[in-house]
């Protein structure tokens, strides 16, 4: 548990090594708040409450997309029609294999998902082509240009591994595995690009 909380807690939002060379066209920079909606890995992952970051959205043909946080790398993942989906995949360490001891090998997968809203109000109407795209709303009776969307995490053992060490019954932090936790997010589009 040592070595494998300080691993996940900097991993979240899709910071994996992408293409440095920003690809695509900009769709956006946002201001993304997020709001806890669930957590099943206890203190084995501690979660905020709430999240604020910065990221922006590209599009490649029409069909390929990138989420590129502002101190992070590019991820890839699919842009089509206002909507995108951003998945990825990491190994961790858990607990180091010994002698007659598998050890603990866990992945952390990230998955991305959400749509462009335009001219959204208070009341959830929307003006222009993106109606029926599911969203909450502006919230201060105000149009906004942005996205809605949520990430969700899984953090599951791998084929062969032992995790039972990471387990609260032994001493560990997580209630149990696999767990995993997701936010709901809620992007406002930039006046002004940050970077």
């Amino acid at each position: 548990m040592r070595r494998l909380f300080p691993f996940l807690a900097a991993l979240l939002l899709l910071p994996a090594c992408r293409p440095t060379k920003l690809a695509g066209e900009s769709v956006g920079q946002f201001r993304v708040d997020g709001e806890l909606l669930e957590t099943t890995c206890g203190d084995g992952h501690p979660v905020l409450p709430t999240l604020l970051f910065h990221v922006e959205l590209r599009d490649e043909r029409g069909t390929i997309g990138y989420w590129k946080l502002s101190d992070g790398p590019i991820a890839s993942g699919s842009y089509e029609a206002g909507a995108f989906r951003f998945e990825d995949a990491t190994q961790h360490v858990g607990v180091d294999a010994t002698d007659g001891h598998p050890g603990c090998v866990v992945e952390r997968r990230e998955v991305i998902e959400g749509a462009l809203v335009q001219g959204v109000t208070h009341d959830g109407a929307v003006g222009g082509a993106d109606a029926g795209v599911p969203h909450d709303g502006g919230g201060d009776g105000e149009p906004r240009d942005g996205f809605d969307g949520t990430t969700t995490v899984r953090i599951t053992p791998t084929a062969g591994s032992e995790c039972s060490l990471l387990l609260q019954p032994q001493g560990g932090a997580f209630p149990a595995l696999p767990c995993g936790f997701s936010y709901r997010l809620r992007g406002t589009r930039l006046e002004e690009p940050l970077w």
